[in-house]
């Protein structure tokens, strides 16, 4: 879910949700407590984490199931553009277009492997490649 803040707030918060868990555990939070200052540290660390939190409305929802069927379909994607990515680096081959049949370089199990978020972005660069040369 994109929330409109640079990638590097969004980390920050996901690393500040786990470390809230953390002192969540009664046996961790019994340890926070004992010494003031880092009580005292705790305290700023959660007023930082709520002003994320106002940052990003709508940030904890829950999305289960949006990863549902994933690998098949990076299965289907890498089942329809191995073959075009094959024909065209022969293609490239032979009439010596040595970059893109570099490009084009990519059979079924290197797209399987791409990690997700490559492969959108891998079927519109093949896709531009394929109409432009």
């Amino acid at each position: 879910m994109s929330t409109g803040l640079p990638i590097e707030l969004e980390q920050e918060y996901q690393r500040n949700k786990e470390l809230r868990t953390y002192f969540k555990i009664p046996a961790n939070q019994t340890k926070v407590d004992a010494y003031l200052p880092l009580k005292f540290r705790q305290t700023e660390f959660e007023t930082h984490l709520g002003e994320f939190e106002n940052l990003m409305p709508g940030k904890e929802v829950t999305t289960t199931g949006i990863t549902t069927g994933k690998k098949s379909l990076k299965r289907e994607a890498a089942k329809a553009y191995a073959p075009i990515c094959l024909a065209v680096m022969s293609y490239a081959v032979r009439y010596g277009k040595t970059d893109l049949a570099a490009n084009m370089n990519f059979p079924k199990s290197k797209i399987f492997e791409m990690e997700d978020g490559a492969v959108l972005s891998f079927a519109q660069a093949t896709n531009t490649r394929i109409t432009n040369d």
